[in-house]
């Protein structure tokens, strides 16, 4: 925590009675909102973490067993040519090369079965895709190459969506202006008192989360809301010590 952000909770909490347990209350909710920042600033690297953990190795088939029987093996020359194939065999299939479209039709289809045989494209229905998602989900199969591993990456979550949005994730903040991160003041002008000890605490808490841009507004709000009903609550004693409050 910062230094004077807990130079200024001891004093706030040297104007109530057993000022020990306040300022450790005080403390523990600062430390507690300062752990809630740096878990949502590293949420990239959780998410980086999760990816790792989620990475499952497959073993490659091996390319040698995976040759089919009949698969032409290359030569050294690396022409494609084996031993029983020579340069004749080659001349002898370009001579006998022809154009499909200059051969005589067979005339096996006519234009009326044709017109007849065009089936209509059904599309997809709702159900139709969402079973297509579920059983993919249940197949529990590697990817066969980078592309497919990253497709399945992207819909998991773990890569970003294109095209990318720098304000991914923080789509509740969208229709929140930006003076409402900055500009957090307002909030103090019920609830607290106008000087002291209190009032100086406030304003560190509500300048610390006007710097802060990983929290949302309505957490900021909440945690000077705490705040609020935390020394409410002890209005009497602090009307006790001459801190009064509005």
């Amino acid at each position: 925590l910062n230094p004077e952000l807990v130079a200024a909770a001891s004093a706030a909490a040297s104007t109530l009675p057993n000022s020990s347990q306040v300022e450790s209350e005080l403390l523990r909710k600062l430390r507690q909102h300062e752990s809630i920042t740096e878990s949502q600033r590293k949420g990239d690297i959780k998410k980086l973490g999760g990816l790792i953990a989620d990475m499952k190795v497959g073993k490659k088939p091996n390319r040698q067993n995976s040759w089919a029987a009949n698969q032409i093996r290359f030569d050294d020359d690396g022409r494609g040519y084996t031993q029983e194939r020579s340069i004749t065999s080659e001349l002898e299939g370009i001579r006998r090369r022809k154009n499909l479209l200059s051969a005589k039709r067979l005339n096996i289809f006519s234009p009326s079965t044709n017109e007849e045989a065009e089936p209509t494209a059904a599309h997809p229905s709702l159900w139709d895709i969402e079973f297509a998602n579920q059983l993919s989900m249940s197949i529990n199969h590697q990817p066969r190459n980078g592309l497919e591993e990253m497709i399945q990456w992207t819909k998991e979550g773990k890569l970003w969506q294109y095209p990318i949005n720098n304000e991914d994730g923080l789509e509740e903040e969208a229709s929140v202006s930006f003076y409402e991160h900055v500009f957090l003041e307002k909030h103090l002008e019920e609830g607290f008192p106008r000087q002291g000890p209190v009032r100086h605490f406030m304003e560190l808490v509500v300048a610390g989360l006007s710097k802060n841009p990983y929290l949302t507004v309505q957490q900021k709000k909440d945690h000077i809301f705490w705040f609020r009903d935390y020394f409410s609550a002890k209005e009497e004693v602090l009307k006790e010590a001459d801190v009064y409050l509005n």
